[in-house]
């Protein structure tokens, strides 16, 4: 009978042991996937932007060819079939850099990424790029302010107005205003593909789609 109160006390302890690390355990490991998480998008927003930042050249051909007509920069293109092309293996460099970006940035495969874009074009793939990395780098460009000038900063001490003004401009649209009333949802693929759909842009082409990338980056003051 000893042996058996014996055995169910430390049944009883080990259980109590096990309710009580439980919730200890479970906490860390949440933490632990906030972390990575956080480090994963982090990686995909550094990685996606040295590879905008290096196809700026290449995009700024293809603007200077069609509005700096006094423009000194040489291209690699003699005439505009030649340019359509240069665009057009641009352009597709830039979809696979951002579908790339995409995945990583919100942990999709390609069916689930496929799916989140369903209804928009090839290119949207670029532009949701953008609103997202540029929606990010806005908002750590107002954090940094904000801390050197010793004010209280928060997560919603941002509005996107930049953002949404230089998708605008890029995509030859009006000012956009009152289309999304959250602003986190600009660092979402479901928020910015909403966005798009709503916008309801023309047809660009591969030579417009270039000069939007880069009309875009130069408004956000990335070069």
């Amino acid at each position: 009978m000893t042996i058996k109160k014996f055995e169910y006390r430390r049944i009883y302890s080990l259980l109590l042991i096990f309710a009580i690390l439980l919730p200890y355990g479970c906490h860390k490991n949440e933490d632990s996937y906030i972390q990575d998480n956080e480090l994963r998008k982090n990686f995909a927003l550094s990685s996606f932007g040295e590879n905008l930042i290096n196809k700026m050249p290449k995009l700024k051909e293809i603007w200077a060819k069609q509005y700096d007509i006094n423009s000194s920069i040489s291209t690699s293109f003699t005439d505009k079939k030649d340019e359509s092309s240069f665009a057009e293996e641009e352009v597709n460099t830039l979809i696979e850099i951002s579908k790339a970006f995409l995945k990583e940035y919100e942990n999709l495969n390609d069916q689930e990424l496929n799916k989140a874009f369903e209804g928009l074009n090839e290119e949207d793939f670029i532009f949701t790029s953008l609103i997202i990395w540029g929606s990010h780098r806005e908002k750590n460009m107002v954090k940094t302010i904000r801390l050197k000038s010793g004010a209280i900063e928060g997560d919603g001490d941002w509005d996107g107005e930049r953002v949404l003004h230089c998708i605008a401009a890029a995509l030859g649209l009006n000012i956009i205003d009152d289309l999304i009333s959250n602003t986190a949802a600009l660092m979402t693929v479901q928020g910015t593909t909403q966005l798009l759909k709503t916008l309801g842009k023309r047809y660009l082409g591969w030579i417009g789609v270039g000069i939007a990338v880069y009309e875009f980056g130069n408004c956000m003051d990335v070069w």
